[in-house]
């Protein structure tokens, strides 16, 4: 970013904070889920270190730390921002430098320059390649994470190609923070929304690294043939329809995306009220949902009878959409496929409607734990964080 640029959307977009910035325990990076993260943080002094204050409205930005990080020569040969993030982290000294964003190269770099302070990153969503961190990924001697805090242990072995550092496998943090009561279930097939803001389909929703694009259209291709299934499946088996939505309100554009593919109105649209809102969504539901949401395989880890459709790779060309992916699982399984084929959608509805407790409790906590194992209370996680603090 030129010094131009820089100043401009620091004029523009970012809320000054003239103080200097004091020692904590524990830098977030990123504010990014630092309200998730600050759950657990009640005994430790912690402070926030904004990564997009400089280009992202109402961000914050240490106008102190700015002044200062003008001395240094990284700031005068161009890397204005990497200048500000080490002259920030000097002044405040943390012990640990904790973050929500696991896909950010940045900060794989922060143990390099800083050897004496602790890392750790907490993975935050399911992983992919297209359009997603290892798509652009390649090992180097710089990236260390002292402790990398991943969904699965097959998620830790892709990220040890790249990164040095111990894994741990934990399950979802958001996951584990909700309590999973035994509610009593509705007559719902829940399924789980990964619809985003666009003006039209033919736009682009992903590049590949070797430049080919793919639309929206393409994207959703597989959402929209699950959901007419759904909509018949579920009015042969009598049960309602239900679309946990993505977004904090019953936005336009998605209800009259949903309203295009779904030929009655015997279905029904359930806002985000807040982070944790859609998990009471998924242990009310019967059966849910997914193409290849992280909210899907969370589900999974619940113990909810989850279906998971993963047909999304075709139409963007990609693999890494695949059930489980990294792992390497059968093409279709008791409550899995990667074809789109009726058929499969069928059966594995079927099994999930018709199977006993103690059948679906036996498969589903035999790949859960492969996968989204859940820790109630997030005990791993604090463990961890208490040891190094």
């Amino acid at each position: 970013m030129n010094f131009i640029r820089f100043i401009f959307n620091v004029l523009w977009n970012t809320k000054w904070i003239w103080k200097i910035p004091s020692q904590k325990d524990i830098v977030i990076f990123d504010a990014a889920g630092a309200e998730i993260l600050s759950e657990y943080l009640n005994n430790h002094s912690y402070i926030i270190f904004y990564t997009r204050g400089y280009y992202v409205k109402g961000e914050s930005l240490y106008i102190s730390i700015v002044l200062v990080s003008i001395f240094t020569r990284k700031f005068w040969s161009g890397k204005i921002t990497e200048a500000y993030k080490e002259t920030f982290l000097n002044y405040v000294s943390p012990k640990l430098v904790l973050t929500f964003i696991d896909n950010s190269i940045d900060f794989y770099q922060i143990k390099n320059k800083f050897p004496k302070i602790t890392t750790m990153f907490v993975q935050n969503g399911w992983r992919g390649e297209i359009g997603d961190v290892f798509e652009k990924l390649e090992y180097s001697k710089t990236y260390q994470v002292d402790y990398m805090l991943v969904f699965n242990q097959h998620i830790a072995e892709k990220y040890k190609k790249y990164i040095s550092g111990k894994t741990i496998a934990i399950g979802s943090l958001k996951n584990n923070y909700v309590k999973n009561p035994n509610l009593d279930k509705n007559d719902s097939v829940l399924f789980i929304s990964q619809f985003r803001f666009t003006d039209s389909f033919d736009d682009i929703f992903l590049r590949n690294k070797l430049g080919k694009t793919y639309s929206f259209r393409q994207f959703y291709n597989s959402d929209e043939i699950v959901l007419r299934f759904l909509e018949r499946w579920c009015k042969l088996n009598k049960l309602k329809l239900s679309i946990a939505s993505y977004y904090s309100d019953s936005n336009s554009k998605e209800l009259g995306y949903f309203k295009s593919i779904l030929l009655s109105e015997d279905w029904q649209i359930l806002p985000r009220i807040d982070n944790y809102s859609s998990y009471a969504y998924l242990d009310t539901a019967k059966i849910v949902v997914s193409i290849d949401s992280t909210l899907g395989y969370e589900s999974l880890g619940r113990g909810i009878r989850t279906a998971i459709f993963s047909t999304r790779g075709p139409d963007i060309e990609n693999t890494a959409t695949k059930f489980g992916w990294p792992g390497e699982y059968p093409e279709s399984g008791p409550f899995w496929t990667n074809n789109k084929d009726e058929v499969e959608f069928e059966r594995i509805m079927n099994y999930l409607n018709t199977s006993s407790d103690q059948d679906w409790e036996k498969i589903s906590k035999q790949y859960s734990s492969e996968l989204m194992p859940f820790d109630p209370g997030n005990v791993t996680f604090v463990s961890t964080l208490n040891s190094i603090i």
